[in-house]
């Protein structure tokens, strides 16, 4: 799958003072060979049953993926039946009705059980290391069960300031 606009690289200058930082140290522990593998990799990928994308599909690199509104572009341009996105560190799973598309469920990704992955199409924000938007600090990800097609999330303290 490739992304349905252009892509466009994100310029640090935007960052606030800590992403910055994050950025360059990030930024000169990479050499010749790391930075091309990096540019080689594809800014959208898919693992059947999953697409994986850091944004979303409509703009990859930089759209967050907030709440049902914006989620529903990445829904309609779905060709597996999950997505999994990152970038607004928000744990999310939204799914789609498919008999009422203006209200699908975008619902809070619980840590306290797993989501059954039904028959309907969804995206699937496990959260992320980082700029916890969500309040909790602590990193939070997500495990795959292929059977019973179940994803759990979890959370794991880790020590912010050395990082």
């Amino acid at each position: 799958m490739t992304p349905k606009t252009a892509v466009v690289l994100i310029d640090a200058v935007d960052f606030r003072d800590d992403a910055k930082t994050v950025t360059a140290w990030t930024s000169g522990q990479l050499d010749t060979e790391h930075r091309a593998f990096l540019s080689s990799l594809p800014f959208v990928s898919i693992e059947e049953p999953f697409t994986l994308v850091h944004g979303s599909l409509r703009d990859p690199i930089a759209e967050c993926l907030l709440d049902r509104n914006s989620a529903v572009g990445t829904l309609n341009l779905m060709e597996t039946d999950y997505c999994l996105v990152g970038h607004s560190h928000i744990p999310f799973v939204c799914c789609e009705v498919p008999d009422n598309p203006l209200n699908h469920e975008f619902t809070e990704f619980p840590d306290t059980e797993p989501v059954v992955l039904r028959s309907e199409r969804c995206i699937i924000n496990p959260g992320g290391v980082g700029q916890p938007r969500d309040g909790d600090c602590r990193a939070s990800y997500a495990v795959y069960d292929s059977e019973p097609a179940a994803i759990h999330r979890h959370r794991v303290a880790y020590d912010i300031a050395e990082t």
